[in-house]
């Protein structure tokens, strides 16, 4: 049976799936709905491509394309968050042909019936106690159909776009910042207050993006800030007020000196960081810079939003479950921006590759029995805090995306209770149902990578950090990257890669950091390495690198770092490396290099460290 026969049925349609939503674990994102969901696109797919196959014959390639792309392909490690307006994005101009007015009907027509399908979803999700799932199921209602005006009301969607953020330029000193009138400029947006001295234009580009946060946010997070019978009220028709809040402030400094030199006094570890919340001031700061720190800005403010939306404590966190706070702010660094929806998480996510690194190459994990423990003191005092924000963030991944969320709604009802204060160390386990053991476990699994995760890679995406490290990545996979020109970080320690996938090595140009421990590369590889003008770090520790190898080597000027541990390497390549004159860390150990013949290399080589 299809979604589309049960639809007109409401009655039928609400009772069997609240039948199976109350049946699995409850989790909206469980196999029934999922099931379920997977019909209603598979008729919206089936409808698309024959309209796709329409435009072909009728010489409308673009026309085509669009229908082809409309749909959105899923994935199960990421979350994708529609930003509908009311504007129908693919409507033709007035001058368009007939045939192209033909071509939009047929597609309005399939795009309202799915919008259908899944509206007649929203209210077996509530009586399955899932209204987060439901609020955010409304915005994909109207991403497929704009023109939706029942699902419009519910959210407070308005017909017109969102008004520009209003600008007006300080006309006394300011109190706090001690900035001269006619300096900064304050802007307002809906839910944003920035005050900055850098120019207004750059104060209503932070408030865009943070807007666009908050978009995101709310939706992703009803269920912490949320009044699940206000929703079902407006559901009925009820059009009860959305809480209101007040606007959320923010500082934008000109330049990062008179943002440290604003904090030096109270926070005299200020310098090492790039933005700031202040919990007692409820206060965001950050400072301008080139390019923009997009991702601190999402950091921060998603601290801001968990600690003012929510009925929350100031001394967040303070005696345990630390980790937390910081990994969903690390978490929401992963939103991306697309043409009318957004993306979290995914296996690609630049927290996730040092979280990877530490689990899988440097095998640093701190257990969550013994993690839940740690509060804010504890966690930031920490000889391995680098290690451990990276674990935060990548477990944090794990319980938002990993498994299609399984844990999802568990870990945002623990976001709620630890910033409520009524946490204890065993308050995720209680909500997950797992031991910490379990969930280690099932963590570890999740930071896998395989070929078809590569292959699943969005046309068009450019990585910067990749680590693939003691994953079950081949060669097949890996071929899925030859057009990744951006990437800086790739480390493929003890993979199943050999010279016919780095073939094209040479096109990675960014690359300033490569790992190939442990593979199966030889020499003649390494001419295409001497391609990689901007290379400072090459690990080829494990491999059957020899002399001849190294001698390709010295044309990398500025290779900084170079680990030859376990290599057949000998006394002879030593005149080679004297080539590498920025070399400042060298690993020769477990080679036939001798102590002597490493003396004179440190004569030679002046930065170089004194251990081998």
């Amino acid at each position: 049976m299809i979604l589309s026969s049960l639809v007109s049925s409401r009655r039928f349609l609400s009772g069997w799936l609240l039948m199976l939503l109350v049946a699995a674990d409850g989790n909206a994102a469980g196999e029934p709905l999922r099931q379920l969901r997977a019909e209603a696109d598979a008729t919206l797919q089936a409808a698309l491509n024959t309209l796709a196959q329409r435009c072909d014959e009728l010489k409308l390639p673009s026309r085509a394309k669009q229908t082809r792309q409309w749909q959105i392909v899923r994935r199960p490690d990421q979350q994708v968050i529609f930003l509908p307006s009311r504007q129908d994005p693919l409507k033709p101009a007035a001058s368009a042909s007939q045939t192209v007015r033909f071509w939009h009907q047929e597609l309005t027509k399939h795009r309202q019936a799915h919008a259908q399908q899944l509206f007649a979803l929203v209210e077996p999700l509530l009586a399955a106690d899932q209204p987060g799932q439901a609020y955010q199921l409304l915005f994909e209602v109207l991403h497929a159909d704009p023109t939706h005006d029942q699902a419009a009301k519910i959210v407070a969607l308005p017909k017109t776009p969102v008004r520009k953020p209003r600008v007006s330029s300080g006309r006394a000193r300011h109190a706090r910042l001690k900035w001269a009138a006619r300096s900064y400029w304050t802007i307002r947006s809906t839910h944003f207050e920035v005050t900055t001295n850098r120019n207004a234009q750059a104060g209503i580009e932070l408030a865009q993006q943070l807007e666009q946060l908050h978009r995101v946010w709310q939706q992703v997070f009803f269920r912490y800030w949320g009044d699940a019978a206000i929703l079902k009220a407006r559901l009925a028709g009820d059009l009860q007020p959305w809480p209101v809040h007040k606007l959320h402030r923010v500082v934008l400094f000109d330049d990062r000196q008179q943002y440290v030199d604003y904090f030096s006094r109270n926070q005299p570890q200020i310098g090492i960081t790039t933005g700031y919340y202040d919990k007692s001031g409820k206060t965001s700061y950050f400072f301008a810079s080139e390019p923009a720190a997009t991702a601190t800005w999402y950091h921060e403010a998603t601290h801001q939003l968990f600690q003012e939306r929510g009925k929350a404590i100031e001394a967040v966190g303070e005696q345990q479950n630390f980790w937390a706070i910081e990994g969903i702010a690390l978490y929401l660094e992963s939103l991306q921006v697309h043409d009318s929806y957004c993306t979290l998480g995914g296996f690609e996510a630049n927290r996730l590759q040092t979280a990877r690194y530490h689990k899988y190459v440097n095998q640093f994990y701190v257990p969550l029995e013994k993690l839940l423990g740690y509060g804010q003191v504890e966690l930031q005092n920490h000889p391995e805090i680098r290690s451990l924000y990276s674990q935060s963030a990548g477990l944090t991944h794990f319980f938002m995306t990993g498994d299609a969320g399984r844990y999802r709604k568990a870990f945002i009802d623990y976001l709620r209770e630890i910033y409520r204060g009524s946490d204890q160390e065993a308050t995720l386990s209680s909500l997950t149902s797992q031991a910490t053991m379990a969930l280690d476990r099932q963590y570890h699994d999740s930071l896998m990578v395989r070929d078809r995760d590569l292959a699943a890679l969005a046309p068009g995406t450019q990585l910067q950090k990749l680590v693939l490290g003691h994953t079950q990545v081949t060669n097949n996979g890996l071929l899925k990257l030859a057009d990744q020109t951006q990437l800086s970080w790739l480390d493929l320690t003890a993979t199943r890669v050999d010279e016919q996938a780095l073939a094209g090595l040479g096109r990675w140009v960014s690359l300033r950091q490569l790992s190939l421990e442990g593979t199966r590369i030889t020499d003649q590889l390494v001419s295409q390495l001497t391609q990689l003008p901007a290379l400072e770090e090459l690990d080829l520790s494990g491999t059957a690198i020899t002399d001849a190898g190294v001698k390709q080597l010295a044309k990398l000027t500025k290779l900084k770092v170079l680990w030859l541990t376990g290599t057949q390497v000998t006394d002879a390549c030593l005149g080679d490396l004297e080539k590498l004159q920025a070399l400042t860390i060298l690993k020769l150990d477990q080679t036939k290099v001798s102590p002597a013949a490493w003396q004179r290399l440190q004569q030679r080589l002046p930065n170089l460290e004194s251990d081998p």
